[in-house]
């Protein structure tokens, strides 16, 4: 390395400490280096043992992310006490050498409770595999009790996940709903800087009004009606994961995102009326006041994530068959929808799938190439793009740093990717991806 590349670099590396302090997406547990197969047998042993408090101890040292601090934990006198964060939701615990008794307030309330509420909570108890909805006099609570002789840690874990996740996709949808009730237990969210409130509102305002510019657009082309409507379904959908990775909100809008994706893939409605609904609930969302949006924007602590991984065989046949359809329509002369089928696919992907953190980091790179503006305006130092034009010095030094952390030099070539354009550097580097992914 040259004197001249090691100043470069050496710069790079100040900057990207700033740069990497915004995190995108969502928490993902599978997969991360903190976990300790070690303390996951030792807990599996000791179990086996009956010796149920240190079998506990151990699963949750294993759950516990030292960076994060998400769980906290108190052993004494044959007595297991702990802590952990999920979302905007706290869950505690106290188990003894007989008995398990763990919980989550979910909201707080004053007066009574809607029957139709209390119906649902009723409903939704028959649907849970561990937890159950009960009430006390001023909460609604989740919890799960048993026997430790009946609960061995894997079942403690299913239990507590099932528990940790349901707790914290509720409170801010009850809250919104009833005005009597409260958020209770979140002391331990952390509000995000007005700046990056300001830009992030900024930003889901213009991609949803491209978006539905876009659609309204190729609506009007009657001679492509069989072939928009899919487009219109790219460029919808492109949206509700760009603004659930680059964005990542929490609360309300985080479940209105999930509830257009449901809808879009288990509707029995065609693809036309599907996106007549999406294009709906674009106009209503921009209908939201800065204050509303802003309640739905801050950063969280969780434990566990709400997807699974897969095989890469699966990943390879996901991208390969999108990759292919953005291939058709720069070959077809439409290129400038390229890009929003190359975020859709990695959006989809950050969506529904609890990638490897090597992935994952990897997509970061093309969010950057996609959206270099958004992420300057965040506050981000180093440009990925300058007057049109990639800087493939410090992509290329990023990728690099990836490969490097991860041990995938060889594994992802760099000498095949194009960084002639945008589109071309997509292109290369989705190729070399699945090549990535195949070898492996």
């Amino acid at each position: 390395m040259g004197i001249i590349t090691r100043f470069f670099s050496s710069i790079l590396s100040r900057r990207e400490k700033i740069d990497l302090t915004i995190e995108l997406g969502k928490y993902i547990e599978q997969g991360l280096s903190h976990f300790d197969k070690e303390k996951w047998n030792k807990s599996l042993e000791l179990y086996v043992q009956h010796d149920y408090i240190e079998s506990y101890f151990s699963l949750l040292q294993f759950l516990r992310d030292p960076k994060l601090e998400n769980i906290t934990t108190d052993k004494n006198n044959h007595i297991l006490e702990f802590e952990l964060y999920q979302g905007s939701k706290k869950i505690l615990g106290r188990i003894t050498d007989h008995d398990i008794d763990i919980y989550s307030d979910i909201v707080g309330y004053e007066d009574s409770i809607p029957s139709e509420l209390l119906e649902v909570l009723l409903q939704e108890n028959y649907k849970f595999r561990y937890a159950k909805f009960t009430l006390t006099n001023e909460t609604i609570r989740l919890v799960f009790t048993g026997p430790v002789s009946l609960v061995p840690p894997t079942v403690l874990y299913e239990a507590l996940k099932e528990l940790s996740i349901t707790a914290d996709s509720y409170d801010d949808v009850l809250i919104e709903k009833y005005n009597n009730f409260k958020p209770i237990n979140t002391q331990h969210i952390i509000q995000l800087s007005d700046k990056e409130v300001e830009t992030k509102i900024k930003y889901f305002r213009l991609w949803l009004k491209n978006a539905l510019s876009l659609t309204e657009k190729l609506g009007r082309d009657k001679r492509q009606k069989d072939i928009n409507k899919g487009t219109i379904g790219y460029v919808l959908l492109a949206t509700v994961y760009k603004i659930y990775y680059l964005l990542a909100p929490e609360g309300v809008l985080l479940d209105h995102l999930r509830r257009l994706d449901t809808f879009y893939w288990t509707s029995d409605l065609d693809v036309i009326n599907k996106n007549e609904y999406l294009v709906g609930a674009f106009s209503e969302l921009l209908s939201w006041t800065n204050s509303v949006i802003s309640r739905s924007l801050y950063k969280v602590i969780s434990t566990f994530s709400t997807v699974q991984s897969v095989r890469n065989h699966r990943l390879i046949d996901f991208i390969s068959t999108e990759f292919e359809a953005a291939r058709q329509y720069i070959i077809q002369g439409y290129s400038e929808f390229y890009n929003i089928i190359v975020e859709y696919i990695i959006g989809y992907l950050n969506f529904h799938v609890a990638l490897k953190p090597e992935y994952k980091e990897l997509f970061d790179i093309l969010w950057r190439v996609n959206n270099d503006n958004f992420f300057l305006d965040l506050g981000f130092s180093v440009r990925y793009i300058t007057r049109g034009k990639l800087n493939s010095f410090v992509i290329e030094y990023r990728l690099n740093k990836v490969l490097d952390k991860y041990k995938l030099r060889g594994k992802f070539k760099t000498s095949k990717l194009d960084y002639s354009s945008p589109l071309q550097f997509s292109q290369s580097f989705l190729g070399e991806f699945i090549n990535m992914l195949s070898n492996e």
